[in-house]
């Protein structure tokens, strides 16, 4: 058994750090006990004095086959997919190392990031838990054709459920679906553009629930979000223009909001990303950013459950720096800090339909951790820089002893 003392752990329940001890044996924490409690033969000691200990964070939306230094997505059409097998490999064990323990991947490349999965659980690669949604649902359109490898079409209520339970034969999680057009798609087509109707989508989230998975909902224009919202679907991914109405009625139902706030910094805030993109596509964020920083104050205003979510993968948006997230939830969203970190733990392992193993300290969930030097209550860029990160009770990164 393993002793982690001298730090301050903190209880997302209650929003706040305890000095406590934690215990871990194998996996999975055992107990939380008094720092006066003295320590018994059988435990070794790990010191983690003047850290700060939360949970491992969870990052529900991030694509870990995509290179987030491409700026013009139309050149994913020449991807090698040795060479995706390879970077997604380095994705994922940037993004544990980087405090990120647990992720959704939402639309992965030719099932390549089901392989990484099962090096990762065979220990031959280090990475996140990853929680796969296989090919996203889409339909022909301009903005999929730049993604060869990542779709699967789909428009009626049985080829939708015939292509959802094609990614659960490959050992999807769950199931993805592009709604909406992109804020990233050709010029020609617009983030408002709507795919789906209300009975489509109503046909495969019965199909899916049946099943026992979830179904998540890129829905970037308002009409969009209503049509997943009234489905009953699980998550809208990016809640971009969504408005007072529609975020009052995803709370009564209790459905997710999924921010991805970084995907709207990205563009802005990287000069090179800037001179790489086609105009349209600057002017789109330049408009779009305040809007949906609006939205998502307004979604935890209303109380919509809401999950960390970076869209890593996308333009600018790092692999392993998927922890600035929760900073810009704080900074652009107006969430407070605590709510921003819940986000990131125990509603993110909501969202996954596994709180009762990941998200938050406690006896018998899963012994992921990490600790940062600085208290990130008051400040969350504390999260960016940590100390040390630990999965499944095996120290992946360890800056304190």
């Amino acid at each position: 058994m393993t002793r982690l003392t001298n730090g301050k752990v903190y209880d997302v329940a209650k929003a706040s750090f305890e000095d406590l001890d934690i215990l871990l044996r194998g996996d999975r924490i055992e107990a939380l006990v008094p720092r006066d409690q003295a320590a018994t033969a059988d435990q070794d000691v790990l010191d983690m004095r003047g850290a700060f200990v939360l949970p491992g964070l969870i990052d529900c939306h991030v694509h870990l086959t995509l290179d987030p230094s491409v700026g013009d997505p139309s050149a994913y059409k020449q991807r090698d997919n040795q060479r995706i097998r390879q970077d997604t490999s380095a994705a994922a064990r940037a993004t544990l190392l980087g405090g990120i323990t647990s992720v959704r991947d939402c639309g992965g490349w030719e099932y390549l990031e089901m392989a990484v999965r099962e090096e990762i659980a065979a220990g031959t690669a280090i990475g996140p838990r990853m929680f796969l949604s296989g090919k996203l649902v889409w339909v022909e359109t301009p903005g999929a054709r730049d993604y060869p490898g990542m779709f699967e079409l789909a428009k009626t209520p049985e080829e939708l459920c015939a292509a959802a339970a094609r990614q659960l034969d490959k050992g999807a999680d769950f199931i993805k679906v592009m709604a909406t057009g992109m804020v990233l798609s050709p010029e020609g087509e617009q983030p408002d553009d709507v795919f789906y109707t209300v009975a489509e989508l109503s046909a495969l989230t019965a199909f899916a629930h049946a099943k026992g998975v979830k179904v998540a909902c890129h829905a970037e224009g308002l009409n969009g979000i209503w049509t997943v919202v009234e489905a009953g679907t699980d998550s809208v991914e990016h809640v971009t223009f969504a408005d007072d109405d529609v975020l009052k009625v995803m709370a009564s139902k209790g459905t997710f909001a999924v921010p991805t706030c970084m995907v709207m910094s990205a563009y802005l805030d990287d000069p090179k990303l800037r001179q790489q993109a086609p105009r349209y596509i600057i002017e789109r964020f330049e408009d779009v950013k305040p809007r949906h920083s609006r939205a998502i104050h307004q979604a935890h205003a209303h109380g919509v459950p809401i999950a960390m979510g970076t869209d890593a993968g996308a333009p600018g948006v790092y692999h392993g720096k998927n922890a600035q997230e929760v900073g810009r939830m704080v900074r652009d969203a107006g969430l407070p800090p605590q709510a921003a970190i819940r986000a990131a733990t125990l509603d993110a392992a909501r969202l996954l339909g596994h709180e009762d193993k990941l998200g938050s300290l406690e006896a018998g969930k899963y012994a992921d951790l990490i600790a940062a030097r600085e208290n990130p209550l008051d400040d969350p860029a504390a999260l960016e820089d940590l100390c040390f990160v630990m999965k499944g009770g095996d120290i992946v990164r360890d800056e304190l002893h």
